[in-house]
């Protein structure tokens, strides 16, 4: 289960860099050939990409810390059952 979590941070990090890279040489470009005409464009979709990677990791990190609350509820009562 280790490697999933590294592998969404590292795919979180990698589509947020992407992003940040992708925009500012798209804006270089533009800027040299002075034809902004896609930019609008450009940022929407790229934005929804990084809309959806974000998205699925908040899903995955909730998903996983219901099940963390569950093992540790379970333990608690099991620990309490022992004791009393």
């Amino acid at each position: 289960m280790l490697w999933v979590w590294e592998f969404s941070k590292r795919l979180v990090l990698i589509c947020s860099t992407l992003y940040v890279v992708s925009f500012f040489y798209s804006c270089a470009v533009m800027y040299r050939f002075q034809d902004f005409s896609y930019l609008g464009t450009f940022i929407s979709e790229s934005s929804d990409i990084l809309k959806t990677c974000v998205f699925g990791y908040f899903v995955k990190a909730g998903v996983e810390n219901v099940m963390k609350i569950k093992n540790n509820n379970k333990e608690s009562e099991d620990q309490n059952n022992a004791e009393g």
